[in-house]
């Protein structure tokens, strides 16, 4: 693994909140967007009905002035009763399908916002990792300096020591 510094760390961390935030956004607007549609599509479906409905009262309220018998109003209402009771079992089935849509494309959402959670979580694992690297690595940098710095200090005596010496040998 490539060491790297503080700066690099933090540019990391930065890109990894970002990018969290940024899939955070498309979920939210692609759950708004769906959850429109099926709206829009429920409101168009009623308004469709509406319009049959007024229809199919504006044909009785002609025929029913025509008809002579009450028992063909009957059946003819019976029919149009069917026929709506048919429309209403596929407007059900169509909600429901837009609702099983809407759960599944939550549910896939949901595993991709967790698969970038579990990946940002690593990689703040990782980054903890190499703080906690760096850290020890310093520490045992400055260990090493002062050894060095007693070395030194060892070595200028002795050197302080020999120099006498020899001056004490030539007098």
């Amino acid at each position: 693994m490539n060491r790297l510094d503080p700066i690099q760390l933090n540019q990391l961390i930065i890109h990894y909140k970002s990018e969290m935030q940024r899939f955070k956004q498309e979920y939210e607007a692609l759950e708004s967007t769906q959850s429109r549609k099926a709206i829009l599509t429920l409101k168009r479906q009623v308004e469709e009905l509406k319009e049959e409905n007024r229809r199919l009262s504006e044909r009785i309220a002609k025929e029913d002035v025509g008809r002579p018998s009450l028992s063909f109003l009957i059946r003819d209402n019976e029919g149009i009763l069917k026929n709506d009771t048919t429309e209403i079992e596929k407007l059900k089935e169509n909600v429901m399908q837009l609702e099983s849509a809407l759960v599944k494309e939550r549910h896939k959402k949901e595993a991709e916002f967790g698969e970038f959670t579990r990946i940002i979580d690593e990689k703040n694992e990782e980054i903890r990792k190499l703080n906690t690297s760096i850290y020890e690595e310093k520490k045992r940098q400055l260990e090493v300096v002062a050894a060095l710095e007693r070395l030194k200090k060892r070595f200028l005596d002795l050197k302080r020591g020999y120099v006498r010496s020899m001056q004490r040998g030539h007098q």
